[in-house]
């Protein structure tokens, strides 16, 4: 489950189990599939940063993002 997406990166919910330096695949992230380096972690809340992420993709995720509210992290309590 996506928490948050900025252009460099996400927050999700997951089951898997993730550490910090693992290299993962999600889609669809604007549009298509993105690879990301886990970056953070807080039980199942994972931050990720999105590597080799092409101009077009770029573009898309910041079209994406300019659609969404702002995401106000007291409210979830995270």
């Amino acid at each position: 489950m996506t928490i948050e997406i900025s252009e460099s990166g996400m927050s999700i919910c997951t089951g898997a189990p993730l550490i910090v330096g693992d290299r993962v695949d999600l889609e669809p992230i604007g549009g298509g599939r993105v690879s990301a380096v886990v970056r953070r972690k807080l039980g199942k809340v994972y931050g990720v940063e999105f590597v080799s992420v092409t101009a077009e993709r770029t573009q898309a995720i910041r079209r994406l993002c300019g659609r969404l509210p702002l995401f106000n992290g007291g409210m979830t309590g995270i």
